[in-house]
């Protein structure tokens, strides 16, 4: 059997190369579970202590009988090696829909950003190519694509995974010839998870028939995470081709015109910018046949899952439409008086009046730059929303317009116009934000008028 030291000198290297790496003085501040890979990690790193700032962080999640034991442990661990160490008690959801193993993740990462926050530390993990290899396999069987296959990046942000590329018997190996302690989670023993059954039945069996099943596929995770890269690298590119005013909006006119790969490419891309959960590759073929109709009067309304939005089209634009905008509430869109003040919170934005000369007043033209003149005491001006039957008075020549009208020709999207705030002066439509002003509340006496402008959030 090869000599524990030996084997373990992989640790002691990766760290070393690690920390020469580092800004001088950097503040690391290690994940510490008590387990025997974070407690390689933290007695490797402090082996480095001339160069860095080195702490710790427990999370205690509650979650086993054994959570209070595990906490003296590693606060006894780090008294000895004198290290300061935090430790944060979460409340975890047993019945989170996500699974019980992921709100736990998330409440622990959560709780080492908030912790790394105070004195600007780098939080470090201890996973190694084992865990790599078997988040490649378990995004795999779940169908995931280049950026779920990509698994675990050696650097993200402020979290940092030295470790990722050692072996995991390299890290037993240092253990071993270390003396570490480490307390053993008997969570790990459950095949409840699935992290576990394919670490307890499939790995064995799986690294006996290809011993070099762990490096191989941990190389293959960064191979996926360069096609990952590519891919982005491509959607920004089409993006620039398809995009209209801003990352809320696609024209599908140019996206039509790209490949099928491309197309997805860029839903995923799109969707992902507007902090949409990814969706299944089924459903991103449904969305893209739905999507590729030429019919661009057609009312398309999709909706992606777990998320607070739909997308719809409109003149053959794709638009990210949260569901504030969608379903406007009551409450919020009440009347309000205004006083000729500069700022205005409505609905769900603020509406802003900017004080401009007006030299396009009477350009109907550019109606939508024309200046209001400033109210006069003994009117009673109004912030509301659309009512049936509004109309407008653009010109003394065109008569009163509707309300729809104007705002079609604005190329206002129909669920934006139930929230759009128009004001009135004793009960006369006089302008509509940042679309009209009504021909008689138009400033035309050469002194500053007032611009409305309105966009929500």
């Amino acid at each position: 059997m090869s000599n524990p030291t030996a084997r373990g000198a992989q640790v002691e290297q990766t760290i070393a190369a690690f920390c020469n790496e580092l800004a001088a003085n950097s503040t690391l501040c290690v994940a510490y579970s008590g387990g025997v890979d974070s407690a390689v990690l933290l007695h490797a790193l402090a082996r480095h202590r001339p160069n860095i700032v080195l702490r710790a962080h427990h999370v205690h999640h509650g979650l086993s009988p054994n959570a209070d034991r595990w906490a003296v442990h590693c606060q006894s661990t780090c008294d000895a090696l004198g290290i300061a160490l935090t430790v944060t008690r979460v409340a975890i959801d047993r019945n989170a829909p996500q699974g019980i193993e992921a709100a736990a993740r998330v409440a622990r990462y959560a709780a080492l950003t908030r912790d790394a926050a105070h004195d600007n530390a780098l939080i470090v993990t201890a996973h190694h190519a084992r865990d790599q290899a078997e988040t490649v396999l378990l995004q795999l069987l779940r169908g995931s694509g280049p950026a779920g296959l990509a698994a675990m990046a050696l650097r993200s942000e402020k979290l940092l995974r030295p470790l990722l590329f050692v072996s995991k018997s390299h890290l037993d190996a240092y253990a071993a010839a270390h003396s570490i302690q480490a307390i053993h989670d008997e969570s790990n023993d459950d095949p409840h998870f699935s992290r576990n059954r394919l670490r307890l039945d499939v790995w064995p069996a799986l690294q006996t028939a290809f011993p070099s099943a762990e490096s191989s596929l941990a190389r293959a995770a960064l191979l996926q995470a360069e096609a990952n890269e590519l891919a982005e690298a491509m959607a920004l590119h089409d993006e620039t081709v398809c995009g209209v005013a801003d990352r809320t909006l696609l024209a599908l006119a140019p996206w039509r015109d790209l490949s099928s790969a491309r197309r997805r490419n860029l839903l995923r891309f799109w969707l992902a910018n507007n902090s949409s959960p990814a969706l299944a590759f089924d459903r991103l073929i449904e969305w893209e046949k739905q999507l590729l109709s030429h019919a661009d009067s057609q009312n398309i309304v999709l909706r992606p899952a777990r998320a607070p939005a739909t997308v719809r089209v409109y003149r053959g634009v794709m638009h990210w439409v949260p569901d504030v905008l969608s379903e406007p509430s009551a409450a919020s869109l009440q009347p309000i008086q205004w006083r000729g003040e500069n700022r205005v919170a409505f609905g769900s934005g603020e509406l802003n009046f900017q004080s401009q000369s007006n030299d396009a007043a009477g350009d109907e033209g550019n109606r939508a730059t024309q200046r209001i003149r400033a109210p006069k005491p003994s009117e009673r001006w109004l912030i509301r929303t659309r009512n049936d039957g509004d109309r407008i008075a653009l010109s003394p020549k065109s008569g009163r317009v509707s309300f729809k009208n104007v705002m079609q020709h604005a190329g206002v999207s129909p669920w934006l116009r139930e929230h759009w705030p128009v004001l009135t002066c004793n009960g006369v439509l006089a302008a509509i934000a940042g679309v009209c002003v009504a021909h008689d509340f138009v400033e035309t006496d050469g002194q500053y008028g007032l611009l409305p402008l309105w966009k929500p959030q």
